[in-house]
């Protein structure tokens, strides 16, 4: 076993291995547009709402403040949502030295 690993990260640093996942990785990249941003009414408020195209489920987007937004995904025929919050990247990091 210890061997197959070894062979393992050899093989993933030549050139054919990087070769062969670029070819892949554009094989299983999404063409064109799977999903799109709206201004859609959520319990009686405007809020921006990522509706994706080939699945019954919408994010609804609501900002707490500058760095954090609230979401709900709501998925058609489920009777309730998903709560989930996203957080700026920055925010986490702390100030950065220019």
């Amino acid at each position: 076993m210890r061997l197959v690993l070894q062979l393992a990260a050899h093989f993933g640093r030549t050139r054919m291995a990087r070769n062969g996942f670029t070819h892949l990785q554009r094989a299983l990249r999404a063409r064109g547009p799977v999903a799109s941003l709206k201004s859609l009414h959520y319990r009686g408020k405007t809020s921006a709402a990522m509706v994706y195209d080939r699945q019954p489920i919408v994010d609804h987007l609501r900002g707490i403040d500058d760095d954090r937004l609230m979401g709900v995904m709501e998925i058609q025929g489920n009777g309730g949502g998903y709560f989930f919050l996203l957080t700026r990247a920055s925010a986490w990091l702390g100030p950065q030295d220019s």
